[in-house]
């Protein structure tokens, strides 16, 4: 019999050797300058957008993370999944094109960029940046680990956790540092085609094969665990507070408020693309929430006590389906993490090397593109190398690990929102919101059992009081003078291409 190893490894180098060459392509191809390294020139069409957005959006915590509350926590996973991404879908429409608009109008970047100048305030600029590279790097960390879990169950052990995550590390550097986001843009194009297709493939593997039909699968859970296909699920988790803090970090944060999300709106070609992208991106969202719901939670019947549930998913494929054909699954599924762990990289280092080394360290000087493209492809290895070492530790499963780095987003919504829709917020109250907003996230999470405080998670409690000190602050100091505030309007509401 081939071991495991023979099969998954020769599968995985091939995709490795084709996202690898499209990054020498990229690097090849790119102009060196900011606007080409960090936005794609600004070129993104439609169809790559809406790739690129899901792909970045669903990662290692769709593909193995979903798996793994499922498999804990039930159906109430469904409810809050498909629920946050039709919110993010029209919080990106709606917000993603006014960003689209003013970031086109003034050249902006990075959302730092956007912040600094509607706000008149570098201690802006210097919150978002700090705060977004912070909260960037944990969820940098969930993809290293998705990557060694791949690795470790698809060769059989042969390849442990320690050693695939570090190859996933490897591989991602060289391509997101050769290419910039124009290599990420095309490699998510083609890796989001992947995944989608290992989607597919996972649920009928599971659902036709495993099981004669779902049905049945479903049936074979109501005798194991029957509180898998209630809510709110076995450990009482799926409270309604629960599922609307879902809601809330999943769409604000993850869909809107963290930089990888919100610079897509800059790369985008046109509104078109914005829109187009930000339509469709919900539908095949809540698609992939069905079927993911349909197989991890039947995977509960199959394997009922997985001490590591982030791996159902492999063990699943790799038990009921042909090994060559669970191994390309397993490939797709890191084109899924790959797809978002380089975004990540660009969004990062941009915010290093454009807001914090460009236009704060530097302040005043004139540094040339080329430097803080070179210095971003420095950054991004610093950032990674610290992913890497988060991995390593295992921190716990990778969906709360997730939802703890994409909250840290949602903190700057307030900010965001009255930027576009209030004329009284102020830039005390936008700086005032942001840190209060942090600073309780993390205190709840750090001091309350589960990170929980009143039925809401830490980033929920952080978010209210974000909003509340920023309509108060607000309110008590200075408002923006009305001429810059208009300005800004009238960008948001006039179409630029």
């Amino acid at each position: 019999m081939i071991p495991l190893w023979a099969i998954s490894i020769p599968i995985f180098i091939i995709y490795f050797v084709i996202v690898l060459w499209i990054g020498y392509w990229a690097y090849k191809r790119g102009k060196r300058t900011v606007e080409d390294y960090y936005i794609a020139g600004r070129e993104t069409g439609p169809l790559f957008l809406f790739f690129t957005y899901v792909a970045t959006f669903v990662s290692a915590f769709g593909f193995l993370g979903l798996a793994g509350m499922y498999y804990t926590h039930g159906v109430g996973m469904i409810a809050a999944g498909s629920g946050s991404v039709i919110l993010a879908g029209l919080l990106g429409y709606f917000i993603g094109t006014r960003l689209h608009r003013i970031g086109k109008k003034f050249g902006h970047i990075t959302p730092s960029d956007y912040f600094a100048d509607y706000y008149q305030s570098d201690l802006m600029r210097a919150i978002y940046a700090i705060a977004g590279v912070m909260f960037i790097i944990p969820y940098i960390a969930l993809q290293y680990m998705g990557g060694g879990y791949l690795f470790e169950v698809s060769t059989g052990g042969a390849v442990p956790f320690h050693i695939g995550a570090t190859i996933t590390f490897a591989v991602a550097a060289i391509y997101s540092i050769l290419g910039g986001l124009r290599a990420v843009i095309i490699t998510d194009f083609i890796q989001g085609v992947m995944m989608y297709l290992g989607f597919f493939i996972a649920f009928f593997a599971v659902g036709f094969l495993a099981y004669p039909n779902p049905a049945a699968g479903f049936a074979a859970v109501a005798s194991v665990k029957p509180e898998l296909l209630t809510v709110p699920g076995p450990l009482l988790f799926w409270t309604p507070m629960m599922i609307l803090s879902y809601y809330l970090m999943n769409s604000f944060g993850h869909g809107v408020g963290m930089p990888y999300s919100w610079m897509r709106f800059y790369a985008a070609k046109n509104e078109k693309a914005v829109k187009t992208a930000l339509l469709l991106s919900p539908l095949f969202t809540c698609l992939l929430q069905y079927m993911l719901g349909g197989f991890n939670i039947i995977g509960r019947s199959i394997f009922p006590d997985l001490t590591s549930p982030d791996t159902l998913l492999p063990r699943i494929l790799f038990a009921f389906a042909p090994a060559a054909l669970a191994a390309f699954v397993c490939a797709a599924g890191f084109a899924a993490l790959m797809s978002s762990v380089d975004s990540f990289f660009a969004a990062a280092t941009s915010l290093i090397s454009l807001d914090l080394y460009g236009k704060l360290l530097k302040r005043g000087a004139k540094v040339d593109e080329k430097t803080l493209v070179r210095v971003g492809m420095i950054f991004i290895g610093i950032i990674m190398l610290l992913g890497l070492v988060i991995a390593w530790s295992r921190p716990g499963l990778l969906v709360m690990l997730g939802i703890l780095a994409f909250s840290g987003g949602a903190q700057f919504a307030p900010a965001l929102i009255g930027s576009l829709f209030w004329k009284r917020g102020t830039k005390v109250g936008a700086i005032l919101s942001s840190i209060s907003g942090i600073a309780t996230m993390l205190t709840v999470q750090s001091l309350m059992p589960g990170g929980i405080l009143g039925g809401f998670n830490a980033g929920t409690v952080g978010f209210f009081v974000a909003w509340a000190v920023y309509i108060v602050a607000s309110l008590l100091s200075k408002p923006l003078p009305d001429s810059h505030i208009e300005k800004f309007r009238k960008a948001a509401e006039t179409p630029v291409d």
